[in-house]
């Protein structure tokens, strides 16, 4: 008969012992120190703010489009546009957009007592710059009132595509769209100035906006001819002069912007804005929707 081995009772009761043991010094020694708090780092608030979203600068893009009516002319415009603004610090936010995109500026307008002249034109193309500046006054609860500035100028004066030319004399219309492209030369410049303040109140996910400011719109044409169109309309008894200057658009009016603020995941936003211009003798309106992040 073969002897059990007495190997496998001595390594249990070595592993029982030694259960036992820690068992006893886990008891003595109690619950473990607590970690001391971490002593904050005064060098390390830049850090935090940044990844809090407050990194000064601020990437925007986005479309916008406005519509201007006054009489007998118009005036469209519709961009895709790309902003870059630094905030320095948390009242102040400078900011520039430059935008991209198509115009076409409709005219009507008298020669004389007798005969006028109608004109559809385009440009594609379109490039303004708009440099901005925004102070925050106050910050009360889910309130933000601010005062902002803007100016928005074109590159100097593009050139218009001639889409429709028509004079009208005693009655009679002409069609002078080909014989214009062939003699004539249109350009078009842009200019708005703005100074206004604005409202933000914090909701949530969604906040209101609602801006109101004080703009000047100015839209120009500058029309100009070679020495055959001149001769041409002196034949019909009229003076070249009548037309051949600078057609201006210009308004001193009220301007509102309703929208709402979408405040998105990882530091982006979504703006929602419109825009409502009444002019003493037509309208103005205009949207947009812009995408910023702060990176």
């Amino acid at each position: 008969m073969t002897r059990p081995s007495r190997t496998l009772p001595r390594l249990t009761a070595s592993f029982l012992a030694f259960l036992a043991a820690m068992a006893t010094a886990s008891a003595d020694d109690g619950p473990p120190p607590e970690k001391p708090a971490p002593v904050p780092d005064p060098a390390k608030p830049a850090a935090k703010a940044n990844a809090d979203g407050n990194h000064p600068l601020l990437l925007t893009t986005g479309v916008d489009t406005s519509v201007v009516r006054s009489g007998e002319n118009g005036f469209t415009r519709v961009n895709t546009l790309f902003g870059l603004s630094l905030i320095p610090a948390r009242w102040l936010e400078l900011s520039t957009v430059l935008r991209v995109g198509y115009a076409d500026f409709k005219y009507h307008g008298k020669i004389s007592d007798d005969s006028s002249l109608d004109a559809e034109l385009s440009h594609d193309g379109h490039v303004t710059l708009t440099s901005g500046v925004r102070f925050l006054l106050l910050e009360k609860g889910r309130v933000r009132w601010s005062l902002f500035g803007e100016y928005e100028t074109s590159f100097g004066s593009d050139p218009l595509s001639v889409d429709s030319v028509t004079v009208t004399i005693g009655g009679g219309a002409l069609d002078l769209s080909d014989y214009i492209r062939q003699h004539g030369r249109f350009s078009f410049s842009w200019q708005r100035i703005a100074v206004g303040t604005g409202i933000r109140i914090e909701t949530g996910r969604v906040s209101p906006t609602f801006s109101v400011a004080f703009e000047r719109l100015s839209a120009a044409v500058d029309v100009s001819f070679d020495d055959e169109a001149r001769n041409t309309i002196s034949a019909f008894g009229k003076d070249p002069s009548t037309i051949e200057k600078r057609h201006a658009l210009d308004h001193n009016t009220a301007s509102f912007y309703p929208g709402i603020d979408i405040r998105m995941p990882y530091r982006m936003h979504l703006a929602v804005e419109g825009m409502i211009v009444p002019i003493p003798d037509g309208w103005a309106f205009g949207a947009g929707i812009k995408y910023s992040f702060r990176p």
